[in-house]
């Protein structure tokens, strides 16, 4: 008679992150790190529709150049190097290409800024990069408004948020929003 043994193992881990997607490097593509809120100066800012244009998304950041630019047409998008920026999805498909109205930060927003292109509607992150250009941490806006007004020609923003209590604002005008897109203010 034979006996045929058969192991099952199963493996089990235990995390404080509250649990969402990781990658294989252990990340969970946002920046798991947590960071504290530093005040910077935007040297650019831009507006682009990430996740096929449905979304309509914009990223302050004290980076320069194309790359910086580019950091609104998609939250995976990173400077290549150290820096800052504040990225909100304003909402789909509300006024193209400039989204008029006032979008508020609601309470509810996750602290993880998920996989998709564009992070959750009305929601904003502070961002943080480290020489390499790897996300350091991400930290969620508490309370925040941005108010949109203009039009293809010009397109002008109004942003306050709150990151654990410490206020941000900034204001920044994009033009010729019928040319393709992001558009930039450096």
């Amino acid at each position: 008679m034979r006996t045929v043994l058969i192991l099952l193992v199963a493996a089990c881990s235990s995390s404080s992150d509250g649990g969402g997607i990781h990658l294989a490097d252990g990340s969970s593509g946002g920046g798991s790190g947590s960071v504290t809120y530093a005040p910077f100066a935007a040297k650019t800012a831009s507006l682009a529709g990430a996740d096929q244009d449905s979304e309509m998304q914009i990223a302050m950041t004290d980076g320069t150049g194309a790359i910086a630019c580019n950091l609104s047409s998609d939250q995976h998008n990173s400077l290549g190097g150290p820096g800052h920026e504040i990225i909100m999805n304003l909402q789909a498909a509300n006024g193209y290409p400039c989204p008029t109205g006032s979008f508020s930060v609601p309470s509810d927003c996750p602290d993880d800024l998920g996989f998709q292109g564009s992070v959750r509607e009305r929601c904003a992150y502070y961002r943080v990069w480290d020489a390499s250009g790897n996300v350091v941490g991400t930290l969620r806006a508490t309370a925040g408004t941005v108010t949109v007004m203009g039009n293809e020609q010009s397109c002008t923003f109004q942003a306050n948020f709150s990151f654990s209590g410490q206020q941000w604002t900034d204001s920044f005008t994009v033009t010729n929003l019928l040319s393709q897109g992001p558009w930039c203010k450096t």
